[in-house]
């Protein structure tokens, strides 16, 4: 198999043709094209009988990693939470937003991974190769590139900063375990600009050792380090341990590509423990009409009348006008979305009514109303007891009236 990387630079085009065999990966070939030149007709004698993947990456710049640790372990509660949790923590319009997402668990729960970026970044993007003749079938991103350019010349584990500097500035990312956490682009790479950018990456790594700075020329020959990016991108198609990136929506894809996807539908915490929702028909609620559908089979599932459907609608907007930029932490999930999905994997409770009011400290008072089996009402209490979502510290009205339940309660 072959992959085809291609990377546009001022007013170049650089390329790079991998060749993945039984014993690894070769470089078959690195070549630069002024931009006025279409690659794929310039290299039709060697494509020419050759299975290759043709990618290309977004830039740093177009690319938002946003991260966060879900208090959930079940894969249908994962999945219940990722749209709430995508509208939190990435500013474009739900309608625009082209996000994929990556899960790796913890002792604490599950950590979640996104990698985004807009419908009208992405067909920028795609607008510039299609000029060229280039129609790609995988769209990933620089830091993507990055990491795997670093994974394989440099073979570092420990937390580090890899960067990668051209003429318009200077791509970076941040690494933990060979895993893109984060992004920056710098238009100055002066000593000052680089201070600066490591002790924003710092940050991101408390309690760690100091990270490590790394350029992609240091300890690499120079003609592979200035193929850094198309290197990385062909060997991010190549690769086949889940983490690749994808930004192409199915509707976006060459058909050929889609048989290969849709047998790597969904593996969910195997032999890697991680999650990787790889098929776009999965993901693409993301889209307002999907995304809709997706609420409203929550909102079933809870049975929820539709005056709280446009609480949660409140809810989620308060989330997605809250400022996320690369300098602030991602806000943390909304203690009332938290809320929901616990209730959602609560048997035999069949909710009618939620509302909540703000409280001192931070805090929400929540009013449930719902139906249930005295057996099944009590062990909810029981339950309700124990949960860290709850402040133990107050107490917990309850009432009953025959099968319906109400009770009113601190939520942290």
């Amino acid at each position: 198999m072959y992959a085809l990387g291609l990377h546009t630079q001022a007013d170049q085009i650089k390329i790079a043709l991998l060749h993945k065999t039984k014993t690894g990966v070769e470089i078959e070939l690195l070549r630069t094209f002024d931009s006025d030149v279409k690659p794929l007709y310039a290299l039709a004698s060697i494509l020419e009988g050759k299975h290759v993947v043709v990618i290309t990456g977004i830039g740093t710049q177009d690319l938002l990693v946003r991260e966060t640790l879900l208090k959930l372990f079940s894969q249908e509660a994962i999945l219940k939470a990722l749209p709430f949790q995508v509208e939190a923590l990435i500013p474009h319009p739900p309608e625009e937003t082209i996000v994929q997402p990556f899960f790796e668990k913890e002792e604490e729960g599950t950590r979640l991974l996104l990698f985004a970026t807009s419908q009208k970044l992405l067909d920028a993007h795609r607008g510039i190769y299609k000029k060229m003749g280039v129609e790609q079938e995988m769209v990933s991103s620089v830091p993507s590139a990055l990491a795997r350019f670093s994974a394989h010349f440099h073979q570092k584990r420990e937390p580090q900063v890899i960067c990668h500097p051209s003429p318009s500035g200077l791509s970076s990312c941040l690494l933990i375990e060979g895993r893109v956490r984060s992004s920056y682009f710098l238009a100055s790479d002066q000593p000052k600009d680089i201070e600066r950018l490591m002790a924003y990456f710092q940050k991101k790594v408390k309690g760690e050792p100091p990270l490590t700075f790394v350029r992609t020329d240091q300890g690499v020959d120079p003609e592979s380090a200035e193929y850094a990016i198309p290197i990385g991108l062909a060997l991010d198609a190549l690769s086949d341990d889940g983490k690749s990136l994808q930004l192409l929506q199915e509707e976006n894809e060459p058909t050929s590509v889609l048989g290969r996807r849709i047998k790597k539908a969904l593996v969910y915490l195997g032999v890697s423990m991680a999650l990787t929702i790889v098929i776009w028909g999965t993901t693409s609620f993301f889209v307002t009409k999907r995304r809709s559908l997706l609420f409203n089979e929550l909102k079933s599932a809870l049975h929820l009348e539709t005056a709280t459907e446009e609480k949660l609608l409140q809810e989620m907007r308060l989330l997605q006008r809250a400022e996320v930029s690369q300098f602030f932490k991602p806000q943390a999930p909304s203690p009332i979305l938290e809320l929901l999905l616990f209730l959602s994997e609560q048997e035999g409770i069949e909710l009618k009514q939620l509302d909540y009011q703000e409280a001192p400290l931070g805090r929400k008072v929540v009013s449930l109303l719902f139906f249930a089996q005295s057996e099944m009402g009590d062990k909810f209490y029981t339950i309700l007891k124990k949960s860290p979502l709850i402040d133990q510290k107050e107490p917990i009205a309850w009432e009953l009236k025959l099968d319906v339940y109400k009770t009113s309660f601190y939520v942290r």
